[in-house]
């Protein structure tokens, strides 16, 4: 997908102070569109918004589509003819991933979720009783 900067180990003190690059932050309603879009692929914007429950923004959309880590695929045979989007070779090369297959299992998630819940919870519960 195009080309690739690298040098020498020894120079990379000098290159960091040079090219100060810093990681873009991305909304949570753009993280949560492309995990939906990467799991339930191929899949429609109203399949998105029913989902999450909410509009899914255009400017979401397009920020993905600018990125190139989703595509649209074809549209679906439903009145108005909805695109279908599916993520993209630079999807899987950004999150450093072979192939969907690698993506976490929903249980999986799930189960991360409750325990990052249950973590929370503790840390409430002593921050009340000292």
């Amino acid at each position: 997908t195009g080309f690739c900067f690298q040098t020498k180990t020894a120079y990379a003190a000098w290159i960091a102070k040079l090219w100060e690059e810093k990681p873009p932050r991305f909304s949570r309603a753009l993280l949560e569109t492309l995990a939906l879009i990467a799991y339930r692929q191929p899949i429609t914007r109203a399949e998105i918004e029913d989902i999450r429950g909410v509009a899914v923004s255009p400017t979401i959309i397009k920020n993905l589509l600018e990125r190139e880590w989703i595509h649209i695929i074809g549209h679906k045979e439903l009145p108005g003819r909805p695109a279908l989007f599916a993520t993209t070779k630079q999807f899987l090369e950004h999150f450093n991933l072979k192939d969907l297959a690698e993506l976490p299992a929903l249980p999986q998630i799930e189960q991360n979720s409750a325990q990052t819940e249950q973590k929370e919870e503790k840390v409430e519960e002593i921050a009340k009783n000292p």
